[in-house]
């Protein structure tokens, strides 16, 4: 299957896991902490679970059940390809939960020196991208022509293992 493409949602196999408690109780309170009826208030929030709880499958299912079918777009950021990998196929195995919202389509996109570039990218649902990729020279504009006009109206961005993160890359988006 080529990752960077739209995918059929009627032809992918849903993962039926269903969330634990806790992780239920996070999604819980992301709904409570942020507003995506008021794309206009820029909100930052940080969610905070322990090693190996879920935090990817717990985030995916929130955006899959939040986000997306609101018609935001998904930039996630990540500064290692196996994390890359790891949103990557939580999004294809989860995305056919939006068939409860009549989408049909998903369309998602890795961004790395070893997937797309930066400069491939061209309006999908979500992108999962190298923090390094993003932080280009180019980065910035790539980012602009992959939202589109609508996309940076409604867009939530992740960075996955935030602590990681060099965030003085990243206060331009």
């Amino acid at each position: 299957m080529d990752y960077g493409t739209t995918l059929d949602l009627t032809k992918v196999s849903l993962d039926n896991r269903k969330l634990y408690s806790y992780q239920e109780a996070a999604t819980n309170n992301l709904n409570k902490y942020f507003n995506l009826k008021n794309p206009e208030k820029q909100q930052n929030g940080l969610l905070v679970m322990p090693t190996g709880s879920g935090k990817t499958f717990t985030v995916v299912n929130w955006l899959l059940e939040n986000a997306i079918p609101k018609g935001y777009k998904v930039i996630w950021f990540a500064h290692r390809k196996d994390l890359i990998e790891q949103a990557q196929n939580a999004f294809i195995h989860r995305a056919p939960v939006l068939l409860k919202y009549n989408i049909k389509e998903f369309s998602i996109m890795p961004i790395s020196g070893e997937h797309y570039s930066m400069s491939q990218a061209s309006k999908c649902d979500a992108y999962i991208c190298s923090i390094q990729s993003a932080a280009s020279n180019n980065g910035f504009r790539f980012i602009n022509t992959m939202l589109g006009a609508k996309g940076r109206e409604k867009v939530v961005i992740v960075i996955d293992e935030a602590h990681h993160a060099v965030m003085h890359h990243l206060e331009k988006y």
